[in-house]
């Protein structure tokens, strides 16, 4: 029996053009009865919903390559998950899906399997790359389709791979057309690498010499080199340490119920009664309050007004008691004064209700009167408070800084004035002052120096001796030396080669005094010799001379300023 089948087997083979062996339908008279399986081969079974299939094609070409392989299923699964035709991934999303990837191995990885007719890509500015997985360049880059049969694969023979290897191990990355991806682990961290499941797909289906890795081997997927079956989720979460969504898949986190939001709303609940029992509730509330010493007789009792049918329990009057108002009646006119929380409910003639308080002053209790205007608080008459008002600081900081002396306000508001780049002076002096009293701050405003006035200016003689008492005493010292000089008898200077040595002061400039210019050192002689004043600008005799006078601008500026006083 065993060799007929066998007999069977072989006569049911042929062998095409290509040299590839077709299988045919077993004859009827077979045991199988001309099953299915028997001519249809492992590799040409239809995709289920457990396995990624990766083309033998594919393993044979980039064996030298793993992580392309890896990255061919990442493209794959996530293809099949989504519902459109592509899958939008950037290089930081795959690195971030697997960290040990840098963007240099992913780029590489991509141009391989695109060269290889396995993935297509799609590139647009500005936006993520599309990827789409082929079946290969032999097939002349036939795309996947989920609306043909078998994922229109075709004769391209395949493999198996269990997705669990990505899902349990890496985690599921769910891609975002603009913002980078989501990553969703079982394990706190990716257990695996792209390039650890393309080497698990090359000792499983290639013979190629393929050495396993340390991760592949420290989680029993393979043994002396050879693969080994993927055990289940909860085999293989019962040995990492699980996040959040691994702790919800084997069920020892509960996912969280969402808090039904709390009603904002303070007013008490609206419900309904039945009129009869309304009638017997008000009726017994209202005995209490009848039987108390009112100063009202039974008779008088008696006529008190009953709530009408057409009114409702809420308070709000129905239609008909709107057409018929009731009228108060003699009781209601008897009636002066309830108790009410405390203090006495008492009505006018015209039924409008007085509130009176312990003093007895009644006052009209209505709801729709506006509220009064509340009472503006009370600043203390002082100096200091006064002086703040001036500069319009709020009520409650003046009230807060009454107490200060007076001369550390103007001390302050000195200070703030005399500051160019101060744009709040109210804010200012506030802060110094704060700083004052809180902390004990001296105000040290003759230390920085007030600003100049009208009247400094106005006063062309206490400002020229001002600033000759600055920068003038250069000038009477070389005044003095120079009267010295002048008494004593002349000396007659050495001769040098027949030309006489000219006077220091020729290379005066006509602008600088020359006693002043005795006093100036010889860098900034050197600078200013020949030089002339335009206006309030010194013009160099020459370019380089020009360029050295921004080191020398403060000496400068003085010179330039007994200049002008002279004048």
């Amino acid at each position: 029996m065993l060799s007929l089948s066998i007999r069977c087997l072989h006569r049911n083979v042929k062998h095409g053009k290509d040299g590839r062996e077709r299988y045919t339908r077993m004859p009827s008279h077979h045991p199988s009865g001309g099953a299915t399986a028997m001519r249809t081969p492992p590799w040409l079974a239809a995709p289920d919903s457990d396995y990624l299939w990766v083309p033998t094609q594919l393993l044979a070409t980039l064996y030298d390559s793993p992580t392309a392989i890896g990255l061919f299923t990442l493209i794959v699964r996530r293809w099949l998950a989504s519902d459109t035709a592509t899958v939008a991934m950037s290089d930081q999303d795959i690195q971030r899906y697997d960290p040990a990837l840098c963007r240099g191995s992913i780029r590489a990885a991509i141009k391989r399997l695109v060269d290889g007719g396995w993935i297509q890509v799609t590139r647009h500015a500005g936006r993520k790359t599309q990827y789409c997985p082929a079946w290969g360049i032999s097939t002349k880059g036939r795309l996947w389709s989920k609306t043909h049969p078998q994922l229109n694969r075709r004769r391209v023979r395949t493999v198996r791979l269990d997705r669990k290897l990505l899902d349990d191990y890496m985690g599921r990355l769910i891609p975002h057309a603009k913002a980078p991806a989501l990553i969703e682990r079982y394990g706190m961290r990716a257990h695996l690498t792209l390039a650890d499941v393309g080497t698990y797909l090359l000792m499983q289906h290639t013979s190629h010499p393929v050495s396993a890795t340390p991760a592949l081997e420290q989680l029993d997927l393979c043994f002396q080199s050879e693969a080994l079956a993927v055990p289940t989720t909860e085999e293989t979460l019962a040995k990492m340490e699980l996040s959040e969504q691994g702790a919800r898949r084997v069920g020892i986190v509960k996912p969280p119920v969402q808090p039904r939001p709390a009603s904002t709303d303070l007013r008490p609940a609206l419900f309904f009664v039945p009129g009869e029992l309304a009638r017997q509730l008000a009726r017994q509330l209202a005995s209490p309050m009848m039987t108390q010493d009112s100063g009202f007789s039974a008779a008088q009792r008696g006529k008190t007004a009953v709530v009408k049918k057409g009114s409702l329990v809420t308070g709000i009057k129905g239609n008909k008691a709107k057409k018929n108002p009731p009228t108060p009646t003699d009781t209601t006119k008897q009636m002066q004064k309830k108790t009410l929380c405390g203090g006495e409910l008492s009505f006018r003639e015209n039924g409008e209700p007085l509130m009176k308080n312990d003093d007895g002053d009644a006052k009209p209790n209505r709801p729709n009167q506006p509220r009064r205007r509340r009472n503006i608080m009370s600043i203390p008459e002082t100096p200091s408070a006064q002086r703040l008002r001036e500069l319009n600081v709020r009520p409650q900081t003046c009230v807060e800084l009454a107490d200060l002396p007076l001369d550390l306000i103007n001390a302050c508001i000195a200070d703030g004035q005399a500051r160019p780049a101060v744009r709040d002076l109210a804010a200012w002096t506030v802060s110094m002052a704060r700083d004052a009293r809180d902390h004990g701050w001296q105000v040290a405003l003759d230390k920085r120096g007030a600003r100049p006035t009208d009247d400094f200016w106005s006063n062309h003689d206490a400002a020229i001796a001002k600033l000759t008492a600055r920068f003038g005493r250069a000038d009477d010292a070389g005044a003095d030396t120079s009267q010295s000089a002048a008494d004593e008898p002349p000396s007659t200077p050495p001769q040098r080669g027949g030309d006489q040595q000219e006077d220091a002061t020729t290379d005066c400039p006509d602008w600088i005094a020359p006693a002043r210019w005795q006093t100036l050192s010889p860098a900034l002689r050197d600078v200013l010799e020949r030089s002339r004043l335009q206006g309030r600008q010194v013009i160099a005799a020459d370019s380089r001379r020009q360029r050295q006078m921004p080191d020398y601008d403060a000496q400068i500026t003085g010179l330039v300023t007994a200049a002008l006083l002279r004048r």
